[in-house]
C-alpha cells in the first residue's frame, strides 16, 4: 500500500478494537463487519486505519510519503507491525 498523508495511521488500537479484529479474523470477513469496525471501533481521526488493516491481514506492507513528524510515530504498536510500515 502506498499512501500520501500527513499522519502515519499507526495510532495504537485499544483492547475492544483488537478483540473485534480477532473475532473478524476468526469468522468470515464481510463488508458489513469491516464497516462496523471502522464506524464503531477505529478512531474518528482515521489515524489507526493502516494499523488495523495490518492486524486484519488486509495490508502486508505500507509506504507512507509526506508524514509530518509532529505526529507521534508508532506508539503502542508491536515490532512485527512496525516492520510492515515504512515512513518516508
Amino acid at each position: 500500500m502506498v499512501v500520501f498523508d500527513a499522519h502515519h495511521d499507526t495510532a495504537p488500537l485499544d483492547q475492544p478494537c483488537m478483540e473485534e479484529i480477532h473475532l473478524i479474523r476468526e469468522s468470515e470477513y464481510t463488508i458489513e463487519k469491516l464497516t462496523l469496525l471502522c464506524r464503531d471501533e477505529l478512531s474518528e481521526l482515521n489515524d489507526d486505519w493502516i494499523h488495523a488493516g495490518i492486524k486484519l491481514g488486509l495490508i502486508e506492507n505500507s509506504i507512507i510519503f509526506g508524514v509530518q513528524h509532529s505526529y507521534p510515530y508508532a506508539k503502542g504498536i508491536d515490532n512485527l507491525t512496525k516492520e510492515k510500515i515504512h515512513i518516508l
